[in-house]
């Protein structure tokens, strides 16, 4: 990988990007950082407690024994500039994170991050009936990760639906609006070309991508496969219990585009 580049991933859950960064942990200088600025947890440093303690002495914090530690939150994020600082500096490796809605309002996103000249982002998209239905399935679990939800059946609402489509879009299009007012051209992926599949080849499909957005390939061993896919019952009829009333609502409102196309499309 090139050095002094951050890859910042913009997406929404349940767009398989927890699989897409547990395949970028087969990469060696990729330094995978996952939800490092979630509002409840610095996820990503519960792989790098040693990277933790680095950036406690840098920055002359206190000594974290938690990713759940509100004080390190509460840092990380009122610091992104001296978290993505701390970052790049990490000689040889590349830090990539991920970005959700919620994670840091959109002035910020755009002051903080769009604005380095070592950030490549990249967004990632989902088929949106498939994201919610995921969504609700993962919800209705209360677990996000690492069950088959093939056998579980949700109830849909339709009205709920359509504002958490308008809402997605709306930040979709606030991150790449300030992407092109920067003359930034974001990687697209999409969990359906890009990201589900044999992982051997999604890895390599995914490097050959970010080598042409200037991010050279390291040595990669494949110790990781990834999340297993969760949800293996294709039939929306199967998945949802009341999915011909909510197809009806749908079509009857002219809101089909939303089930299939993707936010941007």
């Amino acid at each position: 990988m090139s050095a002094g580049k951050i890859l910042s991933i913009f997406s929404i859950p349940r767009t398989g990007t927890s699989h897409l960064f547990e395949l970028l942990t087969n990469v060696s200088n990729l330094l995978v950082l996952k939800e490092v600025l979630h509002p409840e947890a610095a996820y990503g440093f519960q792989d790098h407690f040693e990277l933790l303690e680095e950036l406690s002495q840098t920055m002359r914090l206190p000594r974290f024994d938690s990713i759940f530690d509100r004080d390190l939150v509460n840092w990380l994020r009122t610091h992104p500039t001296e978290l993505l600082d701390f970052l790049a500096s990490q000689s040889g490796r590349v830090p990539a994170f991920k970005i959700f809605p919620g994670h840091l309002p959109i002035d910020i996103i755009d002051s903080v991050l769009l604005q380095r000249e070592d950030i490549v982002p990249a967004l990632v998209f989902r088929r949106p009936i498939d994201t919610y239905i995921s969504d609700i399935k993962a919800m209705q679990l209360s677990v996000h990760r690492e069950v088959d939800t093939t056998s579980v059946q949700v109830i849909l609402d339709a009205g709920h639906f359509v504002c958490w489509w308008e809402a997605n879009r709306v930040w979709y299009s606030a991150i790449t609006a300030r992407m092109k007012r920067r003359g930034l051209t974001p990687l697209r992926l999409s969990y359906e070309a890009d990201i589900c599949g044999d992982p051997r080849l999604i890895t390599w499909h995914i490097l050959s991508k970010l080598k042409a957005c200037g991010l050279d390939s390291g040595e990669v061993r494949f110790e990781n496969v990834g999340l297993f896919k969760q949800d293996l019952q294709p039939d929306y009829g199967k998945k949802v219990l009341n999915w011909e009333e909510f197809l009806e609502y749908i079509v009857v409102n002219n809101h089909t585009e939303k089930l299939y196309g993707y936010f941007l499309d």
